[in-house]
């Protein structure tokens, strides 16, 4: 039995130098320390990235199953115009209109420090009284998405391009109009939960009506979108563990490989001019 465990010794593929043979350099020591503090540098961030970001694969494909409404959910602020003044109108895609919607829409008055004054109520609209100078559309949107499934706290999952943003008047009586893509998204997060949703990119354009009752438009906040025929799927996945496994081992190998060969090239630089120093250089 002894004899055949003193077989293995002829496949040891790491041979082992005579300890008297060892000689030890400060470039040796030097090159050492850093190639241990670049292994522990890049083994942590690699670590890091592991555990706080995910795998996210996105696919497209044609849209086959698209709903005939759209669930737009809309929270904006209006900073000088009363709330008996503003009134939400709608058209369709074939050009049905739909005025003064009301189900759904709640209106709340705000002081000039943007509190609640009164609780939310639904009210119609007129325009009348007031002139083109008086009709500011100066304008916060605080919200706005397209999807009845509220995807809240997700970091894997895209934000909604307009919410936050701010639009001052300059002059009395301007347009504002929003130029919406809207395209159809799936989206799986990492616990498998699937969410119904609406991706969208925005162009803003701005108009200073010369007159509110005039033939070029009217003031206001104008939001026109249009539905792509393509949806997307985005699916947000947790990296296997292998991976980290095998990145952590390519990055100890490949810095010591690399450390070896520094030192080996300066061990072998300081050995032959010294030789030269001898005049033993051939």
């Amino acid at each position: 039995m002894k004899l055949h465990l003193e077989k293995l010794k002829d496949f040891d593929a790491y041979y082992k130098p005579i300890e008297d043979y060892h000689e030890k350099t400060f470039v040796g020591g030097t090159v050492s320390i850093l190639c241990w503090v670049t292994i522990i540098l890049l083994s942590s961030l690699r670590c890091y990235e592991f555990f706080t970001t995910k795998e996210v694969t996105q696919t497209i494909f044609v849209d086959s199953s698209r709903s005939p409404k759209l669930w737009i959910n809309l929270d904006i602020i209006v900073h000088r115009i009363s709330c008996d003044y503003i009134a939400l109108d709608a058209m369709d895609s074939s050009g049905e209109q739909h005025l003064h919607i009301d189900h759904n829409i709640f209106k709340r008055r705000l002081d000039s420090g943007g509190k609640p004054i009164e609780e939310p109520k639904k009210e119609v609209h007129d325009v009348q009284p007031f002139t083109s100078s008086q009709f500011n559309t100066s304008h916060t949107i605080r919200h706005l998405s397209f999807a009845k499934d509220k995807v809240v706290g997700n970091t894997d999952l895209p934000l909604n391009p307009l919410d936050g943003s701010v639009s001052t008047a300059s002059e009395g009586a301007t347009m504002f109009k929003y130029y919406i893509k809207i395209v159809p998204t799936i989206m799986v997060d990492a616990l498998n939960n699937m969410f119904l949703t609406n991706q969208f990119s925005v162009t803003k354009h701005e108009k200073v009506m010369e007159s509110m009752h005039g033939g070029s438009g009217m003031p206001g906040i104008f939001f026109s979108y249009d539905i792509s025929a393509l949806m997307v799927k985005i699916v947000a996945k947790n990296v296997p563990i292998t991976h980290l496994i095998t990145d952590l081992c390519s990055i100890i190998g490949g810095v010591w490989v690399f450390a070896m060969f520094v030192d080996s090239v300066f061990y072998r630089s300081s050995k032959l001019l010294n030789k030269i120093e001898l005049g033993k250089a051939s």
